[in-house]
């Protein structure tokens, strides 16, 4: 609760509590000039939300907010929602053309979005209608300003409102172009993993080509040892001495071919 004045006027109370900046800002249903439910989260996606509240549109001060608010269309990616216990057919009279970068709400039909935004004067003479607030919601549901106005004569501080709202553009702006970094940056990463582990499957798959082409046309038998592969020099295995001084070739079986992850494996020699 919050106590509000207005001045010549004995003190009024608010329900409940304005949402505080960090919050999620309360989900809601309004109605528009057409008579149309709006839920303020689903028409308004993805978007920046201020939701200015007041008494009613039919006062000097309520009026000189609307078209202070007007002024914000050059905020970026960012609706304005003026809200009050007004009727829809008051609000549209009032906005008319003149008006057209604000959108008026009313919650008749929802009175409890004063109670959810703490709004809603509950004793005094303006029992049952709205104290004068704002609050600006960032495009996931945040709350990134909030004010209660405690004397209904004076204005909220709009520009820091709309300071709020472009700080927060520039921040979500910021973080599109770091995520959008580190996506190509895991994008580069599969694609040269990918790269890699190709060119490791071709060098592999060439190096057998190149030894089994050098151990064709030297297979012989020879008794005791079973097939044997006679590679050449171009297999570059190392060679045995005999006991009288003899370089002879190394002998491998078959199964002595071998391949690891890494590529061909090592070659076994027989004595």
């Amino acid at each position: 609760m919050a106590k509000i004045t207005r001045v010549g006027k004995p003190d009024m109370t608010t329900f409940g509590d304005l949402p505080k900046v960090g919050e999620m800002a309360p989900p809601c249903t309004l109605t528009n000039t057409n008579l149309d439910d709006i839920d303020i989260f689903r028409n308004y996606a993805g978007k920046n939300i201020i939701i200015s509240m007041y008494p009613s549109a039919d006062t000097s001060t309520c009026a000189s907010s609307i078209r202070k608010l007007n002024e914000a269309s050059d905020l970026p990616n960012t609706v304005v929602l003026c809200v009050s216990m007004d009727l829809p057919f008051a609000l549209k009279r009032f906005c008319g053309s003149e008006l057209s970068n604000v959108i008026p709400l009313s919650a008749f039909r929802n009175p409890l979005f004063g109670e959810h935004y703490g709004v809603s004067i509950i004793d005094g003479y303006l029992r049952g209608l709205f104290a004068r607030a704002v609050v600006a919601i960032n495009p996931e549901g945040r709350v990134i300003y909030s004010e209660l106005v405690e004397e209904l004569t004076k204005q909220p501080n709009y520009d820091a409102v709309f300071a709020s709202v472009r700080a927060a553009a520039i921040g979500a702006e910021s973080k599109a172009r770091a995520e959008g970094s580190r996506l190509d940056l895991a994008a580069a990463f599969t694609a040269a993993s990918t790269a890699a582990s190709t060119a490791v499957g071709t060098v592999a798959s060439a190096a057998v080509g190149i030894a089994a082409s050098s151990a064709r046309g030297d297979m012989a038998a020879e008794s005791g040892h079973g097939p044997v592969l006679r590679l050449s020099a171009a297999a570059s295995l190392p060679t045995s001495t005999s006991a009288s001084g003899n370089s002879e070739a190394a002998r491998v079986t078959p199964s002595s071919l071998r391949l690891t992850p890494g590529g061909l494996g090592a070659l076994k020699a027989w004595p």
